[in-house]
């Protein structure tokens, strides 16, 4: 069965999902976009529909870990955003703890530059 991990970029306007193959070297196997939805709403239902489009992109296969990255000040536990002005609804929501309890797997949360920063350094 394949692998997966998961890079899910949470913008303003659209967030990005990725599905990275587990194969080396590691390459980008499918990516969706779907609307950011979080003007007033309750976060666990944007994670919910996040997770339900990763399970559809999956096939089935095994998600081994995911990456969160989002355009906010991410608090110092990186669990989620301490202030996120273009997402309100997820200020002190605690996203790492949702997608870990909805995959199973090691969940990283990271401010999106700092996430693109890394991907330029290493791919």
């Amino acid at each position: 069965m394949p692998t997966f991990a998961v890079g899910v970029d949470i913008g303003a306007s659209t967030t990005k999902i990725g599905l990275v193959a587990g194969d080396a070297p590691a390459r980008i196997a499918m990516a969706h976009t779907i609307p950011t939805q979080l003007q007033g709403i309750d976060p666990d239902l944007f994670v919910t529909y996040i997770s339900e489009t990763v399970r559809q992109m999956a096939h089935g296969a095994r998600i081994t870990r995911l990456g969160v990255s989002l355009c906010s000040l991410i608090n110092a536990d990186h669990t989620g955003a301490m202030l996120s002005v273009n997402a309100p609804a997820l200020n002190r929501f605690n996203i790492k703890e949702a997608f870990e309890a909805r995959f199973g797997c090691s969940v990283r949360v990271m401010n999106d530059v700092n996430a693109y920063a890394l991907a330029e350094k290493y791919y």
